[in-house]
């Protein structure tokens, strides 16, 4: 809230925090894997212009709410998920890995090699994309702009999609 301090903020829970809804805070009760609620809440509110999950820590929550909500952000918006120390238990693993999808993100991030200039704004001058031996970008491929990785947390910026269309 002090952070945010001009921000509309929405916030997810599987509990009613009701208690902390004020001017610019709306609680909703819910569950992060529930894909129509989560559906209902960018219908009523979105595009959200930040994202940030600090939810089950269950890595496939984690990783069923990423993609599920990482396309529905404002064009340039951030995607932030914070306790990535969860990643490593084992109680919070369960056979699927949160730092494994993020690792496909980065490899996704340098368009697994389909772009040789690695600037998305300069790929009509792209003489390996323009070959096109690599395939064509994916949507994905073409709408992160960044993942940045620290201790605990990581930052996952889409680029701003009408930029992306200018470029094909």
């Amino acid at each position: 809230k002090e952070y945010f301090e001009n921000s509309q903020i929405f916030g997810v829970d599987i509990v009613n925090c009701s208690h902390l809804n004020e001017d610019r805070i709306i609680t909703l009760r819910g569950s992060q894997t529930d894909l129509r609620f989560l559906e209902s809440i960018n219908t009523q509110f979105g595009p959200f212009d930040i994202i940030i999950d600090d939810g089950s820590h269950v890595n496939n929550d984690m990783c069923k709410t990423l993609d599920f909500m990482l396309p529905l952000l404002k064009d340039g918006g951030l995607y932030i998920v914070e306790d990535l120390h969860c990643c490593y238990w084992p109680e919070f693993t369960k056979n699927t890995s949160f730092m494994d999808r993020i690792k496909e993100l980065l490899d996704v991030t340098n368009a697994n090699g389909k772009c040789g200039l690695a600037d998305i704004n300069n790929i009509a001058d792209d003489h390996v994309y323009q070959d096109k031996k690599y395939g064509e970008m994916t949507l994905l491929e073409k709408s992160i702009e960044f993942i940045h990785l620290y201790r605990g947390i990581v930052f996952i910026k889409n680029i701003n999609m009408r930029n992306i269309y200018d470029c094909f």
